[in-house]
C-alpha cells in the first residue's frame, strides 16, 4: 500500500494548461436607506420644507414621524419632530418649491411613528413598506369599497 502511495507521489501531475479567461462578477448592491424625518411646519406632505432632508420622500426611504423634544419651540426646530398631522401623497405632484413636478412612490423602506408623535397619518391609497413601527400617534386609511 505504501509503495502505491509513493508511486502516485512520483507520477507526473502536470495538468492541461488553464484556458479560462478572467471574468468580472457583479456584486450585490447594498445601500443604507435614508431616514427622512417629518418636521411638519404645516400639514403639507408635498412641501420639502416639512422634511428634515429638505426633499420629498423617495422609494427606499424610512419615514420617521416623531414628536417634538421636550422644551422645543412650536413650530419645532429641526430635527426635533412635530405633532402636525399629514396625508400621504403618491404619483405626480407639484411641490411648492421647486415648481417642477415630482413623482412620489407608493412604497418605502419603512415607516416609523414614535417618540410621542401625537398627529394622525392619513394614507388614502395602498402602500408598501419593508418595516413598520408604531408606538404612538394615529393612522387613518381609505375605506375599502
Amino acid at each position: 500500500m505504501f509503495e502505491k502511495f509513493l508511486n502516485w507521489l512520483w507520477e507526473d501531475k502536470r495538468s492541461a494548461p488553464f484556458s479560462a479567461k478572467p471574468r468580472l462578477e457583479a456584486l450585490e448592491a447594498w445601500q443604507a436607506p435614508a431616514v427622512i424625518g417629518w418636521l411638519g411646519y404645516t400639514s403639507s406632505y408635498i412641501d420639502p420644507a416639512n422634511w428634515d432632508l429638505l426633499r420629498l420622500p423617495q422609494a427606499g426611504d424610512i419615514l420617521d414621524f416623531s414628536g417634538p423634544n421636550s422644551g422645543s419651540s412650536n413650530p419645532p426646530v429641526p430635527p426635533s419632530g412635530s405633532n402636525t398631522s399629514t396625508t400621504f401623497a403618491q404619483g405626480l405632484v407639484y411641490p411648492p418649491t421647486p415648481n417642477a413636478p415630482v413623482t412620489l412612490p407608493d412604497n418605502y423602506y419603512g415607516i416609523r411613528i414614535r417618540d410621542n408623535y401625537a398627529g394622525t397619518l392619513t394614507i388614502p391609497f395602498d402602500i408598501r413598506f419593508g418595516e413598520y413601527t408604531q408606538s404612538t400617534g394615529n393612522t387613518s386609511t381609505r375605506a375599502r369599497t
